[in-house]
């Protein structure tokens, strides 16, 4: 029907689970652990925020978690701020913040998820209720957090 959008195709990376919005299962044992990072069009239409058109044809990024603490966020020289997971880049989030949320690794080899009081808040695994800025919240394989205007960013840990 005329105003209505429809989702561009966006495959999830070859091997990935079908998260969509519900969590994932709990860390176990020793597992190496990453982030998918895509434009999610759900979540891109659940914001209402449709003036910016949604990123296409830019395919999702992997990176390996392996520091103890990864910044998600934009660059920027000014305030010293150099983020792991880079959202200035293809599919640049004009939504997120310069340090919209931190990734910590647990003593147990996990990561944990929180978000330093980012502008427009963060989202884990729902759409409809933010994380509390600057409680640390345990993150489980196939967890999905939301941010910007249409960041998604799928956690994967894999047993090594």
């Amino acid at each position: 029907p005329a105003g209505t959008i429809d989702p561009p195709p966006v495959p999830p990376p070859e091997g990935e689970p079908s998260a969509g919005l519900r969590g994932g299962t709990p860390a176990s044992g020793s597992r190496s652990w990453r982030a998918v990072v895509d434009a999610d069009f759900e979540y891109y239409t659940h914001n209402g925020n449709l003036e910016r058109p949604f990123p296409t044809g830019v395919e999702a990024r992997v990176i390996d978690l392996t520091a103890e603490a990864v910044l998600i966020g934009r660059p920027s020289s000014s305030h010293d701020v150099e983020p792991h997971i880079d959202l200035s880049r293809p599919f640049e989030d004009p939504g997120v913040s310069r340090t919209h949320a931190v990734l910590t690794n647990q003593p147990d080899g996990s990561y944990a998820l929180v978000d330093p009081g980012s502008t427009n808040g963060t989202f884990l695994n729902n759409l409809d209720h933010p994380v509390t800025p600057r409680v640390t919240i345990a993150l489980a394989s196939g967890d999905c957090i939301f941010l910007g205007l249409w960041t998604r960013i799928r956690i994967l840990g894999e047993p090594s």
